[in-house]
């Protein structure tokens, strides 16, 4: 679930069912064992379920359990899709409309301003991405498995034509 991050500091009340709660609990006991060990933390939550403060609140908490050596990037969501991808052909009668329109969603202000304000914490926007030229497709072969969520060869292709600069910013942050 990449809606919360794993951090503590979010409300357990956001989380409406009694395994969801759980299954938070159990990922934030993880993270806090491993965040000592941890020089950098990548983050891709969404930001369209809980309110930016309720965000921001889990990213001070956040802030609160790290070294001033540790680092914190958060990574650019990918672009969504307008219409299902598989859907979108499935009808007898051939739509005219057979083109996808991408949303790229951005963090909050309030998060970009808790980043501006944390001299650990980065935004690392990957929506230049050449993966998403021709979305939902590469190379003619599908690359979402539904509105919002890539398929296995999308993480792939993501991965390789963003690798490159995430691996500049994390080598430029340790050094």
């Amino acid at each position: 679930n990449n809606t919360y991050a794993a951090l503590p500091g979010y409300n357990i009340n956001l989380f409406t069912r009694k395994s969801r709660r759980e299954e938070y609990s159990n990922l934030t006991s993880i993270v806090k064992k491993m965040l000592p060990k941890s020089p950098v933390i990548l983050l891709f939550p969404t930001f369209d379920v809980a309110t930016p403060s309720d965000h921001v609140v889990a990213f001070d908490s956040l802030a609160s359990l790290l070294r001033s050596d540790q680092q914190v990037i958060l990574l650019s969501d990918y672009p969504i899709l307008d219409k299902h991808p598989i859907r979108v052909n499935k009808s007898i009668v051939k739509s005219s409309d057979t083109g996808f329109n991408l949303e790229y969603r951005t963090p909050p202000a309030e998060i970009m301003n808790f980043i501006k304000s944390h001299d650990n914490f980065h935004y690392l926007d990957l929506s230049d991405s050449k993966a998403f030229d021709n979305a939902p497709y590469y190379n003619d072969t599908l690359m979402y498995y539904d509105v919002d969520h890539l398929n296995i060869y999308g993480s792939k292709v993501y991965a390789k034509f963003s690798g490159d600069k995430l691996g500049s910013l994390i080598v430029e942050l340790l050094h």
